[in-house]
C-alpha cells in the first residue's frame, strides 16, 4: 500500500509537495504489535479546490511513474513524460519520492531527472526494524546493497540496461532471481492507471470493463449487486457477444483489400472482437422485466459501472485507485456509495486506497455524518502560479465545526474568487458591441 507520495518542480507545483497516507498518530518505522500496516494507513484521499488549482497534477505523478517502471525499457517516452518541470523552474530537476509497502517490506524509492534523463535513483527498504540500502543510482553507474541478495551476473544484466531514460527497476524485472526485495518491482503491479474525465479515457476504461467482466464472471456478478444497490433500476449485467446495429456494416467487408473496402472509418481486424462485446442491461417493471442494450442505457448507470469496476477490482488486489474529478456524472449518492467502499474494513481487507479529486464540497460536512475522516481531506490552492497541497487537518479545527460551511467561506483557502463586478462589465461591454454590430 502507498504510504506517502512527494514531488517536486512538476508542473504547476515548484516547491515540494507531500501526499501522506500515514496516520497522523503512526510515528515508528513499523506497525507496533497488535496493529497493522492497514490500520496505520489511510485508505482515502480527497483532493478540494477550484478548478485549475493543480488537483490533477498532484494525481498524475503516481501514474506517470507506473508507466515509466513498466516501460522505460522500451519507451524513452514513458520516463521523458515525468520531466514536466515549473515554467519559473525550467531546466532545474524535478524528483519524485514513493514510500510503499509490499509483502510486509517498507519501501522507499526516489528518483531525480532533468531533460536529459535520470541524475539519481535510489531504493532503501525496511525489512525489520532498520533501513537498509538496495541500490544507488547516480547517472548510469549503480551500487548494489547487501541487501539486494541477486547473483553478481543478475546485477551486471541490470548495469547493461542503463540508459539516461532507463530505471533501475525496470530492468530489475528483466532478470530470473529478482531476491528478496522484489516487492519493490511487483508493487507497481497493483497502481491503477488513473481515471481521467475525457471521452478518450472513457472509452479506454470501458474497453477494459468489458474484457474483465468476461475474463472473471464473478466481477459481473458483483457489479450487478453494485448497480442495484445503485437504486437506477438495473437488476444485473450481462455481455452480449453480438455486435450493435453501429458496427455490423464493417464486419461485412473486414476481409477486403484496404482500397475496396467502403468509405467508412477504418477498423483494425485485430480489434474485430472487441465489437462483438457490449453490455445488456436487465431491468426490472412492474409489469415484468426487459432488457437495455448499452447503447440506450443512460449516460449516469453508464458511468457508474465505468467507476465502480475499477473499483472493484482495486479492493479485490488491495490496489491503489486515482480518479480525477470522482464526482463527474455520478449523484453525490453514488460518490459516496464509491468511497464507502474502501472504507469498509470488512469488505477492503487487503487496504486498498482510493486517491481522488473533487468539487464535492458535502464531502466536507455531516449529511447525516461525515463520510470522510479529516485526515483523509486535503486541499490544493494555487498562488502566483504556483501549486500548493494541505492537509486539512492542518488548519484548527474542532469536532463540532462545520467544515463544508467554513470551506465554502474560504476558511482553508482553495475556492474560486468571485469575480462579479469584472464580469458585469465585461458583459456590459459584449452588449455594446453587439448593439453596434
Amino acid at each position: 500500500m502507498l504510504l506517502s507520495l512527494t514531488v517536486e518542480n512538476y508542473r504547476s507545483f515548484g516547491d515540494e509537495f507531500v501526499l501522506d497516507m500515514q496516520r497522523r498518530e503512526f510515528k515508528t518505522l513499523r506497525p507496533s504489535k497488535g496493529e497493522s500496516w492497514q490500520s496505520q494507513t489511510l485508505r482515502r484521499a480527497a483532493l478540494l479546490g477550484p478548478n485549475a488549482a493543480g488537483k490533477s497534477n498532484a494525481l498524475k505523478p503516481l501514474h506517470l511513474l507506473k508507466h515509466a517502471v513498466e516501460h522505460s525499457l522500451s519507451n524513452p517516452a514513458a520516463l521523458k513524460a515525468l520531466y514536466d518541470p515549473h515554467k519559473q523552474r525550467m531546466g532545474e530537476p524535478a524528483s519524485f519520492r514513493v514510500e510503499f509497502v509490499q509483502d510486509d517490506i517498507r519501501y522507499l524509492w526516489f528518483l531525480e531527472l532533468d531533460a536529459t534523463g535520470i541524475l539519481r535513483e535510489e531504493l532503501d527498504a525496511l525489512v525489520s526494524s532498520r533501513w537498509s540500502k538496495a541500490f544507488r543510482r547516480h547517472g548510469s553507474n549503480v551500487e548494489f546493497g547487501q541487501n539486494m541478495k541477486i547473483p553478481s551476473a543478475s546485477k551486471e544484466n541490470i548495469r547493461a540496461f542503463m540508459r539516461p531514460t532507463a530505471l533501475v527497476l525496470s530492468a530489475w524485472t528483466t532478470i530470473k532471481d529478482r531476491g528478496r526485495l522484489s516487492g519493490a518491482t511487483e508493487w507497481w503491479a497493483k497502481v491503477l492507471p488513473l481515471i481521467e474525465n475525457s471521452d478518450t479515457d472513457r472509452a479506454d476504461r470501458h474497453r477494459w470493463t468489458i474484457e474483465l467482466s468476461q475474463k472473471l464472471p464473478s466481477l459481473l456478478k458483483t457489479l450487478s449487486q453494485t448497480i442495484r444497490a445503485a437504486d437506477v433500476g438495473v437488476q444485473r449485467l450481462s455481455i452480449h457477444e453480438q455486435a450493435p446495429d453501429s458496427v455490423a456494416k464493417f464486419v461485412v467487408d473486414f476481409g477486403a483489400e484496404p482500397d475496396q473496402m467502403p468509405l467508412v472509418e477504418r477498423i483494425d481486424p485485430a480489434d474485430v472482437e472487441e465489437l462483438f462485446k457490449y453490455f445488456i442491461f436487465h431491468h426490472s417493471a412492474r409489469d415484468g422485466s426487459f432488457e437495455l442494450p448499452e447503447s440506450e442505457e443512460s449516460e449516469g448507470t453508464r458511468a457508474w459501472i465505468d467507476l465502480a469496476t475499477p473499483a472493484l477490482y482495486a479492493i479485490a488486489i488491495g490496489g491503489i485507485l486515482s480518479v480525477d474529478e470522482l464526482d463527474s456524472s455520478l449523484h453525490p449518492f453514488l460518490v459516496r456509495e464509491i468511497i464507502g467502499l474502501f472504507a469498509d474494513t470488512e469488505l477492503n481487507s487487503l487496504g486498498a486506497q482510493l486517491l481522488f479529486s473533487t468539487h464535492d464540497s458535502t464531502l466536507l460536512g455531516r449529511h447525516p455524518e461525515e463520510p470522510m475522516e479529516r485526515s483523509e481531506l486535503w486541499v490544493v490552492e494555487k498562488t502566483d502560479s504556483e501549486s500548493q497541497l494541505i492537509a486539512l487537518d492542518e488548519f484548527p479545527t474542532r469536532p463540532n465545526h462545520n467544515l463544508e460551511k467554513q470551506y465554502l467561506q474560504g476558511a482553508f483557502g482553495a475556492v474560486p474568487l468571485s469575480h462579479t463586478i469584472s464580469m458585469a462589465n465585461a458583459i456590459e461591454e459584449l452588449r455594446k458591441s453587439i448593439a453596434q454590430d
